[in-house]
C-alpha cells in the first residue's frame, strides 16, 4: 500500500511534478532558448570572424516592428568583400521568426564557403522582393576581390537597438 507520509512516496512526487514542469517549460519557450544560445554564446565567435554584428532591432516595417538585422559591417571583412551592409537581412525574416541556429549554423560550417545568401536591406522593406540581392561570402583564405567596394558605412537606417532577446513579432 502506498503511504502518502512515507518520505519516499514524497521524494517521489516532488521529482514527477519538477519533471513535469521541466518538460512543460522547455516546450513553451523551447525557441527562446535556442534563440539566447546561438545569439549570446554561439553566435558571437561566428560574427567576429565574418565580420559582421547581427541585432534585434526596431524597425519601421508595417507589422514588422522588430527583427534581426545586420547593424555592423567589419571594414575589410568577410562580410563587406562580399557587399553585405548595414540593414540588410534575410528575405525570409522579413514577416517571419528567423532560425537563427540553421543561420550560424550554416556560417560557422567552413565547408560551406564560398557561400551565397540572399539579402535585402529594410530600407527597401515596403518593395523587399524586387530588392533581393544574391551575395557570395568568400572562404577564410580568399583575397579580397577589388571588383567589391567596402560597404560598411551606415546608411542613415532607421533603427534602435532592442537590449532583448525572445520571441519576434
Amino acid at each position: 500500500m502506498i503511504d502518502p507520509r512515507d518520505p519516499r512516496f514524497v521524494a517521489g512526487a516532488i521529482v514527477a511534478i519538477l519533471a513535469v514542469l521541466t518538460v512543460a517549460v522547455w516546450s513553451v519557450y523551447d525557441k527562446i532558448f535556442v534563440e539566447l544560445y546561438w545569439r549570446e554564446i554561439a553566435g558571437p565567435p561566428v560574427e567576429k570572424d565574418l565580420g559582421f554584428r547581427l541585432e534585434y532591432v526596431a524597425t519601421e516595417i508595417p507589422g514588422r516592428e522588430h527583427m534581426y538585422v545586420i547593424t555592423h559591417v567589419t571594414p575589410g571583412g568577410r562580410f563587406d568583400r562580399a557587399g553585405i551592409e548595414p540593414g540588410d537581412t534575410k528575405p525570409r525574416w522579413i514577416g517571419y521568426a528567423p532560425r537563427l541556429d540553421l543561420f550560424y549554423t550554416q556560417l560557422a560550417d567552413p565547408t560551406q564557403y564560398p557561400l551565397k545568401l540572399q539579402v535585402v536591406n529594410v530600407r527597401h522593406a515596403g518593395f523587399w522582393p524586387r530588392h533581393v540581392r544574391e551575395v557570395t561570402i568568400p572562404s577564410a583564405r580568399a583575397t579580397p576581390n577589388s571588383a567589391l567596394q567596402p560597404t560598411s558605412a551606415r546608411h542613415g537606417l532607421l533603427l534602435r537597438h532592442v537590449p532583448r532577446v525572445g520571441r519576434s513579432g
